[in-house]
């Protein structure tokens, strides 16, 4: 959010209107995909039930549509129908206030705002019992899903104030001595997470490196930061979105079909299945987008 409009000049609109612009242009983006992951979702759902001799009622298919509204947690299956959803719903949530204070006055959010929201929310969510906590449990009337959104939103924007200085001070002089720190970074980073001994407080503690790594990897100052300004990146970009947004319907699938098989079978079946799911999530959102088109051309 802030690398896309840090380049921009001052626009004519307030900066109300530019953040609502901004977040409804996210959510038409996100809202095909989105719909038709959900879809896909709910019919393997219904057969299920089907399948289970459950019986199944029309009429229950209106407790679908607070669920298609991106609220998570909600009617129809309370957890993994759309649990996708939680993680959009509050990030488009939280951009449109932090995008309004990022249009109202850019240098006091990022120097100011900004730092001060990642380390409260960081501190607030390290001290937590359980570290991890739930993204539908509430905590006062904040969920823990819109809590996380602006810890990571907050320390996105710090991490590309790093960047920007690097950009700008270092440029390929400090080339090695970055890709050296980035390698150490990110080495710590993984060797903490996925160790067998890992634990909520170890792995929270090593977030604090995580935008130093993400600032040295965009700055281009380091080697490594090529890989991640490679064109096929951009190409990948739906097919990460497609598995993100099916593999739960994977899991349910996998759930339904094999429980109480080892853990690598259940993980090799979700892979298959996540991989065989994503071509028919393209089918359908090419379809609904036809069907949007022939409806908008009828009207």
């Amino acid at each position: 959010m802030v690398n896309s409009q840090a380049g921009q000049s001052e626009e004519l609109v307030s900066p109300a209107v530019a953040a609502s612009e901004y977040v409804t242009k996210r959510l038409k983006a996100l809202l095909n995909p989105y719909l038709s992951a959900l879809f896909l979702h709910f019919v393997v759902f219904c057969f299920f039930i089907l399948i289970h001799g459950e019986r199944f009622f029309w009429v229950d298919v209106v407790r679908i549509i607070p669920q298609m509204l991106f609220l998570s947690s909600t009617a129809l299956d309370s957890f993994l129908l759309n649990s996708p959803a939680w993680y959009i719903s509050a990030m488009l949530i939280v951009m449109l206030p932090f995008c309004y204070l990022l249009k109202k006055d850019k240098d006091s959010y990022i120097d100011i705002y900004m730092p001060l929201t990642a380390i409260i929310s960081y501190v607030w969510c390290f001290q937590r019992e359980n570290h991890y906590f739930l993204f539908y449990e509430y905590h006062g009337i904040l969920s823990a899903g819109i809590i996380f959104s602006i810890m990571g939103l907050s320390f996105g924007a710090v991490s590309w104030y790093i960047s920007d200085r690097l950009r700008k001070h270092c440029g390929k002089r400090c080339r090695n001595i970055a890709t050296a720190a980035e390698l150490i970074l990110y080495g710590i980073i993984f060797a903490v997470w996925f160790s067998p001994r890992c634990t909520a407080e170890s792995a929270y503690s090593v977030m604090l490196l995580l935008p130093i790594a993400a600032a040295l990897s965009f700055s281009e100052v380091s080697y490594l930061s090529a890989l991640f300004r490679a064109k096929i990146f951009r190409h990948l970009a739906p097919v990460s979105l497609a598995v993100y947004l099916n593999h739960i319907c994977a899991w349910r699938i996998v759930n339904e079909l094999y429980l109480g098989r080892s853990y690598r079978f259940c993980l090799f079946a979700m892979i298959v299945f996540t991989a065989a799911i994503c071509p028919v999530y393209f089918l359908t959102m090419r379809f609904f987008h036809w069907f949007w088109n022939w409806l908008k051309s009828r009207c």
